[in-house]
Parts: structure tokens; sequence; C-alpha cells
């Protein structure tokens, strides 16, 4: 397959988007949705407390956040918690009975599919843990109706 956006060979499928991108496109949508996350949940030089963890989403975190304007000290925490984590916690929440309490504003990877960030850490060589937990019915919504996901972090987030 070929990229949508270049007409390259095609490096990962995004089946919430119904895309092929070449890896050039991939990195740089990765880079403009993080930094609209960033720009939407901190300030310019507000300080950041990042996970010291070695697991695939601390990591691309860390590698993301390099040379962006804020400081990394004792600050504001900051999660590496992804979109699957995410709808995984919510679900849970719900079969508990209880209306599960989302708070986006610290988690700069919430729209991000762990594929992905795996695709990103891949393409850049960094080396990582895997941290993926298995859901069942995670993988199967995925599976018939990809941007599932990403409308149950939006209504409850």
């Amino acid at each position: 397959m070929r990229c949508h956006i270049c007409g390259r060979k095609g490096a990962i499928f995004l089946p919430y988007l119904g895309k092929w991108l070449c890896e050039k496109h991939f990195l740089r949508m990765v880079r403009k949705r993080f930094g609209s996350n960033l720009r939407r949940f901190f300030k310019k030089g507000e300080a950041l407390s990042l996970p010291k963890g070695k697991t695939l989403p601390e990591v691309v975190l860390r590698k993301l956040m390099e040379g962006k304007p804020f400081r990394f000290s004792r600050g504001r925490k900051v999660k590496a918690d992804y979109l699957e984590k995410i709808a995984n916690d919510i679900l849970l929440s719900l079969f508990e009975g209880k209306f599960p309490k989302v708070i986006l504003k610290d988690k700069p990877l919430y729209n991000f599919r762990y594929e992905e960030l795996k695709f990103f850490a891949d393409l850049l060589g960094l080396k990582y843990k895997e941290s993926y937990v298995r859901n069942e019915l995670v993988e199967e919504v995925v599976k018939y109706k990809p941007g599932a996901l990403f409308s149950l972090v939006g209504w409850f987030g």
C-alpha cells in the first residue's frame, strides 16, 4: 500500500483514519498530535515531572518531550497513559457500577494507540520494556469499530 499523503510505500496503517502513512509522515503526525496535546494541557515554562520508568509509553513520552519549553523538575506529574489503557480503565469502572473519572489534562499520550507508540519507538531505535496488558473486550471493539476507543475516551474525558 502507498502513503496517503505522498504516495511512497506505506509503513503503518491507521485503521481509525483508514489511511496508510510512510515513516516520514507517521513521525510528523505523531509529533504534531503530541504538540497539540501539550499546548492544550500545559503552559510554556511550566515545571513538569516525567515518569522515569523504562516501559514503552514512558520512554516515548520522554523522547517526545525532548526540546520542549518546559522545566523538568518537581512539578506537575505527567502520566504516560495511552488510549487502550484509559479505555480499559473506563470499562472497568463501568463494569464495577461506578461512573469513570477520567482526567486527561496530565496525559499527553491519551489519543495514541499502543501500536503507534511501539512503531514510533522502533523507528527511532528506542529501548523499552513491553507494558501492554491485553484486554480482549478492547481488542474486539477496535477490530470491529477502529475509532470507538477515541469516542469512549472523548465521552468520559
